[in-house]
């Protein structure tokens, strides 16, 4: 799986990044038609709340999923939006009707 990241308005951070493979780790054994992953962490001090950001955006052979989150730290928003695309997908499934992710 190839990951490719982006930030904005802070500096690159590695912590984070390994954070962050360590959760696509698993979530690419889980799914492993998750051929790349887009990763944006941004920060935003103008939010009242909040304001660390990860988005987080998947390409494989199902339809682009994409998964975001703002918490007050960059270590909340990874788990956050990791398990935000852990729903999508069972939402995906679900309305397949089979259990089948096309």
């Amino acid at each position: 799986m190839e990951i490719e990241y982006e930030y904005k308005n802070i500096t690159k951070n590695c912590y984070f990044e390994d954070i962050l493979e360590d959760k696509l780790t698993t979530f690419s054994k889980k799914h492993p038609f998750v051929n790349r992953v887009r990763v944006l962490f941004k920060f935003d001090h103008l939010l009242v709340e909040g304001g660390s950001i990860c988005k987080i955006m998947v390409d494989g052979p199902a339809p682009y999923l994409t998964s975001s989150s703002n918490e007050a730290s960059f270590e909340l928003a990874i788990c956050s939006a990791v398990r935000e695309l852990e729903r999508e997908l069972e939402k995906r499934r679900m309305d397949q009707g089979h259990g089948l992710l096309l």
